[in-house]
């Protein structure tokens, strides 16, 4: 049995999407300062996992962030591994967190205050580059904190010891190691001996696994919804997909921000896009569009012999595209277009069959800078979706971004 699949025509009603206001950003001192201070270094290489463990804390802080109601600006990767905030206008400090895992074992003090050697100079150490946040930043930093998957093999100045802690700050650690790291910190920071430690520099065992991490992460976002809506049916992977990708993607943008706006856009994620995004989620999840496309793609994709392994993963990447269409990013809106445009371009009885159609769609899409970064079934999702979404207010573009 052969599919020929018509090619149905575009919406006539096509628009581009509404402008942005000129600034979005609440124009608070810290972030301010923040934007107006260069990074010591822009990104660079990093292990993969370590990438993705950062990512899946970042989520599991968002969602604690936001369930405890707090007007929060989560910067990713820019001075440090993240900065928290209040969006407030009149917030004028920042919180700094460093992520460090170990496969194996514990990290030492040794460790901890170790410099690498460079070329022509010494790369700070975990420490010092936290610590120097405070002679960066005077009068900004509220605290530093080193996140770790394991407790450092620190002693206590008394019980209970540290591996049983959770959180402990620096002066929880014993006097002699308090003052070995004082004096590596003076010399690494040439600050002459005037640095003192407190409790603003804390230490924070994580309850992330470094093993399944992503599932980990997952699982709080579900008992995040269900505590949100007990009673709604929740797109859980897919919604985990949409904000890791996001994430990801402010994560790795290493262009210098000039100011707060810029900072704003593209490295902050924010309660309001968070908090828009879940709730666009569950009002589109209850018109259940994505399930009227994949039970047409399934239905077109079976006869043709697609395996069910094939079929259940570009339906995944259906629901992960109709969130990500909702959620602001401006690649999306141009791929969307882009596909409406090339199925109404087709012949009014085009004699492809639905995976050919998928995969020139694909093609096409991939040509365009804004699909090199994504996979095959995420841009044959965006073309099926275009060309089984019969619903009457579907257009070629998301809905209206919130600012």
């Amino acid at each position: 049995m052969t599919d020929r699949t018509r090619m149905r025509p575009a919406p006539s009603n096509l628009s581009s999407p509404p402008a942005s206001p000129a600034s979005i950003t609440p124009m608070n001192p810290a972030l301010t300062l923040l934007a107006a201070t260069q990074p010591s270094d822009l990104g660079g290489a990093r292990a993969a996992n370590r990438l993705h463990y950062q990512r899946d804390w970042v989520l599991c802080k968002i969602l604690e962030l936001h369930e405890a109601g707090r007007d929060y600006l989560v910067v990713c990767d820019y001075h440090d591994d993240v900065l928290v905030l209040d969006a407030s206008a009149s917030c004028s400090q920042v919180d700094f967190y460093q992520i460090k895992t170990k496969q194996d074992g514990q990290l030492t003090l040794k460790r901890l205050l170790k410099r690498k050697k460079l070329k022509t100079s010494l790369a700070p150490s975990i420490l010092g580059k936290l610590f120097a946040h405070r002679l960066r930043f005077p009068g900004v930093v509220s605290g530093t904190t080193l996140v770790t998957d394991k407790p450092p093999k620190l002693e206590a100045t008394s019980p209970p010891p540290i591996d049983q802690r959770t959180r402990f700050t620096a002066i929880d650690v014993a006097a002699n190691q308090q003052t070995q790291i004082l004096a590596a910190l003076n010399t690494e920071l040439a600050t002459s001996g005037t640095l003192k430690l407190d409790a603003t520099l804390a230490f924070e065992v994580s309850n992330l696994p470094i093993a399944e991490h992503a599932t980990f992460a997952k699982g709080r976002l579900a008992e995040f919804l269900d505590r949100a809506d007990p009673n709604e049916h929740h797109p859980v992977a897919a919604l985990y997909r949409a904000v890791v990708d996001e994430i990801e993607r402010r994560s790795d943008d290493e262009r210098l921000c000039t100011s707060p706006d810029d900072l704003f856009k593209h490295k902050c994620v924010s309660r309001t896009m968070f908090g828009d995004v879940l709730a666009r989620c569950l009002r589109m999840r209850r018109d259940e569009t994505s399930r009227r496309v994949n039970s047409a793609l399934r239905s077109a994709l079976q006869p043709l012999g697609v395996g069910a392994i094939g079929v259940r993963s570009l339906c995944q990447a259906v629901m992960r595209y109709e969130i990500q269409r909702i959620g602001g990013d401006k690649r999306y809106r141009i791929l969307t277009k882009k596909a409406a445009e090339w199925i109404a371009s087709a012949p009014p009885s085009d004699p492809r069959t639905t995976l050919e159609i998928l995969e020139a769609g694909c093609s096409v899409l991939r040509a365009l800078s804004e699909g090199q970064a994504l996979s095959d079934e995420d841009l044959k999702a965006i073309v099926a979706w275009e060309l089984f979404d019969e619903s009457k207010t579907t257009s070629a573009q998301p809905e209206e971004d919130s600012q």
